[in-house]
C-alpha cells in the first residue's frame, strides 16, 4: 500500500545550470535526489523512502561553503498534493530552518529539539536554510487515514487534539526531545538493504509515533513538574547546539515559559543566567580548539554564532584576559628554520 501523495514538485529559487525541476515518483521504493545546488551552496541531497504502510520517510542534508556562512539561503519551492489531508512532520538534527508557507509568506522557524507539524491536503512552501552550520533534517509524511490504520482511531484523535488541529491547513512548531527524533533518523539507516531496510524503517516509524504520542499526551503533566528537570533538558540541548544561539524570547516561547521564569529557573539550577552560561561554555570550547588545533578564528567565530570575528575576539579577551591570537602564538612550536637559526647564535 503505497503513499497516496499524488505528486511533489520542486522548483529551485536559486540560479543553477541544468534542470530546474525535480518531480518525486511515488512508485519507487526509494528515491535519492542530489540537488543541483549552485557552487556557493556546495551540496544538498534528499532521500525519500516510500513505504508499504503508506508513509514517506525522508532525510535531507545540506552543506555550505565558508563564503556564505551566516546567511539565510532560499532553497526550492515545494508543492505536494495528496488525496486526503496529511500530517507532515520535520525536525532538524543539525542546524536551523525557516519554512515560508506560500502564498501567505508566513514564516515558521524550527531547529534542533523542535518538530514542525503541518496538516493539509496540499502543501506549497519555500524552505530557508541558516548556513551558519550544515543542516540535516528528518521528515515524515502520513495521510490521516494511514495514521488511523497504524495507531487506531482513538490514539490518532488524541494526537490531533493535543496538537490543536481543528482544520486544514494547520502549521505549528513544538519542542520535542532530540532522543525521540533520533528514533526516526534510525529508520533511514543503511545497515540493511532491500525489504529488510523497509521493514526497519516501518518499525522505527511506529516506535517514533508511539514515543511522540507519549510525550505530547503527557506534556501537561510534565509542565507541572519542578523546573529543574526542564532546565537540565534545556542545558543539554544548548551545549550541543552549533551556530547562532536563539534569543531568550525564542527559547522561552519554545518551552512555553515567560522570559523571567526561564532566566530565574536556569539561574537557580546552574548559578548563572542562561546567556552567561552558554557564552562561557562556548568560549571554553573555543579556547580548547585554538590551543589544540589550527582552526581559523573566522571559522570558529561563525561556528559559535558571532556575526563578526572581532566580536568573538573581544568576548574571548573579556573571558580569559588575552586574545585568541596571543594564545595561538604562545602555543606555536618554533619552526625548523627558526630553531636552526637559534642554534647558530
Amino acid at each position: 500500500m503505497k503513499s497516496e501523495i499524488t505528486c511533489a514538485t520542486m522548483d529551485w529559487s536559486i540560479e543553477r545550470e541544468g534542470s530546474s525541476r525535480v518531480v518525486y515518483d511515488n512508485k519507487k521504493a526509494s528515491s535519492i535526489v542530489k540537488l543541483p545546488m549552485s557552487a556557493e551552496i556546495d551540496e544538498g541531497t534528499i532521500e525519500i523512502l516510500s513505504l508499504e504502510i503508506g508513509l514517506d520517510l525522508g532525510l535531507s542534508a545540506f552543506s555550505f561553503v565558508e563564503s556564505i556562512r551566516g546567511q539565510m539561503v532560499p532553497l526550492i519551492d515545494i508543492k505536494t498534493e495528496a488525496k486526503e489531508p496529511m500530517l507532515f512532520m520535520a525536525s532538524p538534527l543539525k542546524g536551523r530552518c525557516i519554512l515560508k508557507m506560500l502564498p501567505t509568506e508566513k514564516d515558521f522557524a524550527y531547529s534542533e529539539g523542535n518538530v514542525l507539524f503541518h496538516y493539509a491536503d496540499k502543501m506549497y512552501y519555500l524552505p530557508l536554510l541558516d548556513s551558519t552550520t550544515d543542516i540535516e533534517v528528518v521528515s515524515l509524511k502520513a495521510e490521516y487515514g494511514r495514521l488511523e490504520s497504524l495507531l487506531g482511531a482513538n490514539l490518532t484523535k488524541s494526537l490531533v487534539d493535543v496538537l490543536d488541529i481543528t482544520s486544514a491547513p494547520y502549521t505549528k512548531v513544538k519542542p520535542i526531545p532530540l532522543h525521540i527524533t533520533q528514533i526516526l533518523l534510525s529508520g533511514m539507516s543503511n545497515q540493511f538493504e532491500g525489504d529488510m531496510r523497509k521493514l526497519n524503517a516501518q518499525a522505527k516509524i511506529l516506535e517514533y509515533l508511539m514515543a511522540l504520542c507519549e510525550h505530547l499526551l503527557h506534556h501537561d503533566e510534565n509542565a507541572q513538574q519542578p523546573h529543574t528537570k526542564l532546565m537540565r533538558h534545556i542545558h543539554d540541548e544548548l551545549i550541543h547546539l552549533e551556530g547562532k544561539v536563539p534569543s531568550l524570547e525564542e527559547i522561552a516561547r519554545r518551552y512555553e515559559l515567560s522570559v523571567k521564569t526561564l532566566n530565574n529557573a536556569f539561574s537557580k539550577t546552574y548559578g548563572k543566567t542562561l546567556y552567561r552560561f552558554i557564552t562561557e561554555h562556548r568560549l571554553k570550547k573555543a579556547h580548547e580548539a585554538i590551543y589544540k588545533t589550527d582552526i581559523a578564528q573566522k571559522t570558529l567565530a561563525n561556528q559559535l554564532g558571532y556575526s563578526h570575528v572581532n566580536h568573538f575576539n573581544s568576548a574571548f579577551k573579556r573571558q580569559f584576559g588575552y586574545s585568541p591570537g596571543s594564545l595561538r602564538k604562545k602555543n606555536q612550536k618554533p619552526s625548523v628554520t627558526s630553531t636552526a637559526q637559534t642554534n647558530n647564535l
